[in-house]
């Protein structure tokens, strides 16, 4: 990680948050941690991360992400010391994926399956491998992977959100696309000596939705769903969405354990965001709730 973990990126949008109403979803204190809750860990890969962190990654980062990560690991570590369920989610695209520019789509090639930059960030794959030691609740699970359509989120989508917000392809039908929306437990023969394993060859012929994993995980009762990640106005924010979604109650985006996108120059949000606050403000409301950090590590 970079020497200097600056945070000024987050204070500032934090700030437009507030202003926008955000204030008003943000929860001052939470329950103690305990085994019927999940930490949803989003798409801390090489390529999310800034060049200047992740030499090796960087196609797709997001700036300041790497400032956000000892947060993250710690709340990886609270969550397990808990026997809470802990879950990541790797964007796993083939290299003719839909969302890529080369193929039409919006964005730069990023997370191709087998890359380098589709590994976790270091610290995070330690993070996770030391968890996974410790408690056998920890799960890796794969988004993205069919080529026909994006999924931001790591649950389902409704058909009509998935048509006006995800990349895909214009001469299928979104109805075709959907049921490959969100993440899916994959398995993983090599996964106990390698954190990055890739999935096996048929291991999607008997792929496991994030929904049900997370309510098999935790014993059939999901008491809440806490999420952090990176980038906090595209994924992080559509796996809460889709999770309210998918009949999850109390979901919990916890702020300074991710950064929104912010690319001076073409966002025309403050200092250079993509995404107005307000517009997620709008979108949470009623479904989805904040916090930070300290609230749950004391």
């Amino acid at each position: 990680m970079a020497a200097e973990a600056s945070t000024a990126l987050l204070d500032e949008y934090t700030t437009l948050f507030d202003a926008a109403g955000g204030a008003a979803l943000r929860l001052s204190e939470t329950d103690p941690i305990g085994k019927n809750d999940v930490l949803l860990v989003i798409d801390m890969q090489n390529d999310f991360l800034p060049a200047s962190d992740a030499p090796d990654g960087g196609r797709f980062g997001v700036a300041e992400g790497g400032s956000a990560v000892p947060t993250m690991i710690a709340l990886i570590n609270k969550f397990t010391d808990a026997e809470a369920v802990v879950v990541a989610t790797r964007d796993y695209h083939p290299v003719d994926h839909c969302s890529f520019d080369s193929e039409g789509g919006p964005f730069p090639s990023h997370c191709v399956q087998g890359s380098v930059g589709s590994k976790f960030f270091p610290p995070i794959g330690e993070a996770l491998t030391e968890a996974r030691k410790r408690h056998d609740n920890v799960h890796i699970v794969f988004k993205g992977f069919f080529e026909e359509i994006d999924s931001f989120g790591a649950f389902k989508y409704a058909e009509p959100h998935a048509e006006t917000r995800l990349a895909h392809k214009l001469d299928v039908p979104v109805s075709c696309g959907v049921p490959w929306t969100g993440a899916f437990k994959l398995k993983q023969s090599n996964l106990s000596n390698d954190i990055d394993a890739p999935p096996d060859v048929l291991s999607v012929t008997k792929k496991v939705p994030l929904a049900d994993l997370l309510r098999t995980a935790a014993g059939g009762a999901v008491k809440r769903i806490f999420v952090v990640g990176l980038a906090l106005d595209f994924c992080v924010l559509d796996t809460a969405l889709t999770a309210a979604g998918a009949d999850f109650e109390d979901v919990i985006v916890v702020l300074d354990a991710s950064r929104a996108a912010h690319i001076p120059g073409v966002g025309s949000v403050g200092s250079g965001f993509l995404t107005d606050p307000k517009t997620m403000v709008e979108q949470c409301a009623d479904k989805v709730k904040f916090v930070n950090s300290s609230a749950i590590l004391g």
